[in-house]
């Protein structure tokens, strides 16, 4: 019975522990994404910590909705759906570029393409160009190159 409620209590004293721990991404080091075959990748960092990244590390950012990995012309993006701050109606679609090294693991890039909606149009899309997919305006697109920054992501309570 002893042995028992020991174990118990090392349960969930681990599980308790494992759900408060804060994640930390840096982008200089850490790997994103691990290649699991030859048409899919694997996400290691959560998405809610490369969000908190990009919104970080990009001016005129005011939210990242999403963050997904996309295979698109042979190379590995992360595509970050945001909102604009000065024109919250409005979009700005990213895509991150990821270097793939020998081993089949994915760092992130400076190159990151922008797509943002301008006019009517409420969401752009860069697959296969930079084009209003909601709405009537248009969309612009532009490249640059950014660091994304450090970031840690505490736990809520």
């Amino acid at each position: 019975m002893k042995y028992t409620l020991v174990f118990i209590i090392f349960v969930f004293s681990g599980q308790i522990a494992g759900a408060q721990q804060a994640i930390t991404f840096d982008p200089a080091t850490d790997v994103v994404a691990l290649r699991k075959n030859t048409d899919t990748i694997e996400m290691l960092i959560p998405p809610e910590a490369l969000a908190l990244s990009v919104r970080e590390s990009i001016p005129g950012i005011s939210s990242v909705d999403s963050v997904r990995l996309i295979r698109f012309a042979r190379s590995g993006y992360l595509m970050a759906y945001c909102q604009n701050n000065s024109r919250p109606e409005s979009a700005i679609t990213l895509a991150i570029l990821l270097a793939e090294t020998a081993a089949g693991t994915f760092y992130t890039d400076q190159l990151v393409i922008s797509c943002s909606s301008t006019g009517n149009c409420r969401e752009c899309s860069l697959t296969p160009a930079c084009a209003c997919v909601k709405g009537s305006g248009s969309c612009e697109q532009s490249v640059r190159l950014i660091n994304l920054k450090k970031v840690t992501l505490y736990p809520r309570n």
